[in-house]
């Protein structure tokens, strides 16, 4: 039997010598490898420097652009789509190719508003926390999350409430087909 293949979306940023660098967290790459996979970096197709530009600034991806990109999606059993700190046509373009090809997909943080978006297309469903809660701490741990007992998140942490550490500014109010965390 062959392991499953986890494509794991590439986030970019500037690395300590001024670099500009796509990276996958390690601990995602572990992650998969720990639980039977194989991961794949997804990485951004189109020419460009995506840490200096100018989100309005970078064009649309072609569409041979976007045919090399269902290339790499074709062989991926299931994607992550990690956070960061914008977000990208390419990340919209791999949430909505997953959504409509029954490709499991993992949003974390900004990867979880991604896909919500794609779910709920013009709606305005992502609406900025004001709860009180300090998500700027440099503690471990800064506030508890709830998990829906009918989620398949809850099937595999088996809890309904654990603590987390974050820095999201928005939570998804509605979602389409998604079991989400929701943040008080």
């Amino acid at each position: 039997m062959s392991k499953p293949i986890i494509g794991i979306v590439g986030r970019e940023n500037i690395s300590k010598i001024e670099r500009e660098v796509i990276h996958v967290e390690d601990n995602y790459r572990k992650a998969v490898i720990k639980f039977g996979g194989i991961p794949l970096a997804i990485l951004p197709i189109q020419d460009i420097s995506y840490s200096v530009s100018d989100k309005k600034s970078i064009l649309e991806m072609a569409e041979n652009e976007k045919q090399n990109l269902i290339q790499i999606l074709k062989i991926c059993d299931g994607i992550i789509v990690p956070g960061g700190h914008r977000i990208f046509e390419y990340d919209k373009f791999i949430c909505k190719y997953a959504i409509d090809n029954n490709i499991p997909l993992l949003g974390v943080c900004l990867g979880m508003q991604t896909m919500a978006s794609i779910d709920c297309f013009e709606e305005r469903i992502i609406e900025p926390i004001n709860n009180g809660i300090n998500h700027k701490v440099e503690e471990k741990f800064a506030h508890k999350v709830n998990v829906n007992k009918d989620s398949f998140l809850y099937s595999i942490v088996k809890n309904e409430e654990f603590v987390v550490n974050s820095k999201h500014k928005c939570n998804i109010i509605k979602t389409n087909r998604f079991d989400i965390v929701r943040i008080f």
